[in-house]
């Protein structure tokens, strides 16, 4: 009884930990959009990339949720085969849809190298950007909605370190959970392990757009950390 209530633990910890730092559990990538100048209180998001080669697009037909946007103008735009992408990629997760602070951030495995930002306002009409080329890990860009210029694309270094920082006290604390509760007392291990392969790994894939493309490389640097 006490090794099921032991995994039912375990199971809440990874529910409750966020997506953006789940334990497959190694930092992921993220494009992050400021937008600046904008009065629409309704508008919709999202990045425009090339889904030609895509493996991993949702099946249109069987999909709620594409369906419940599939007739909006954003979606129905397309550059030959660029089109609107985090409705159709299982392997990119975005908040498309108006925030408060106009923030908007893209992650998990299906991040693009270069991608354009297409913006639909409150009557309809749609604003795409130039072609933008991730320069970071976590790549920031702020934009002008007025003209769809770059203003800034500069992710600072202390926003990379405290991004670091946060993904490896997060592991660290559900490892030591994990730890506590099965009575393993090695913590300085858990916590020298973690630390230095969480390094090994951002070091490694930090600006490395190969691996940062190529899931199955990503995936196999993952279950080694």
């Amino acid at each position: 009884m006490k090794k099921v209530f032991k995994i039912l633990f375990i199971i809440c910890i990874f529910v409750i930990v966020p997506k953006s730092v789940f334990a497959d559990m190694g930092p992921k990538p993220s494009i992050t959009i400021k937008l600046k100048n904008i009065e629409s209180k309704n508008y919709m998001i999202d990045l425009l990339t090339d889904l030609s080669d895509k493996e991993y697009l949702i099946d249109e037909v069987a999909s709620e949720y594409f369906n419940n946007y599939k007739k909006q103008p954003i979606y129905n735009y397309h550059e030959g085969n660029w089109y609107a992408t985090s409705i159709r990629d299982k392997l990119l997760f975005g908040d498309i849809t108006a925030t408060k602070d106009y923030t908007h951030i893209f992650s998990y495995f299906g991040v693009p190298n270069e991608f354009k930002v297409i913006i639909q306002l409150d009557d309809g009409s749609l604003r795409v950007s130039k072609l933008l080329t991730r320069k970071d890990f976590n790549y920031t860009v702020t934009l002008d909605v007025n003209s769809m210029d770059v203003i800034s694309d500069y992710t600072s270094l202390t926003y990379k370190v405290f991004s670091l920082i946060k993904v490896i006290l997060i592991t660290l604390i559900v490892e030591l959970l994990v730890a506590i509760l099965f009575k393993i007392k090695q913590y300085n291990i858990i916590v020298f392990s973690n630390i230095f392969t969480n390094l090994i790994l951002q070091l490694a894939i930090i600006n490395n757009i190969y691996i940062l493309n190529n899931i199955k490389l990503f995936v196999l640097l993952e279950i080694v950390v």
